[in-house]
């Protein structure tokens, strides 16, 4: 649900789609997919360069959360 959910219907990866930035336990369990962004605008990129291409992208994006417990917290104060 983070990954997609609150970002605009728009065409650029960078907005349409969430980084959700986690720990690297969960980042290893989800084989680096809370690169979500960055992961749907390359996605030729293998899962474990991910990380790399964050680096190279990360000024570019427009969607991110600071973890899943902050994004399900903001999108529970939003339905408010």
């Amino acid at each position: 649900m983070a990954e997609h959910g609150r970002c605009p219907p728009v065409a650029n990866m960078f907005e349409n789609t969430r980084t959700t930035f986690t720990n690297s336990l969960v980042r290893r369990i989800a084989w680096n997919m809370p690169y979500h962004a960055e992961h749907h605008a390359v996605p030729t990129v293998p899962f474990h360069n991910l990380p790399r291409l964050h680096e190279l992208v990360k000024t570019h994006l427009k969607s991110t959360s600071k973890g899943y417990h902050d994004f399900h917290r903001d999108n529970l104060l939003d339905l408010k």
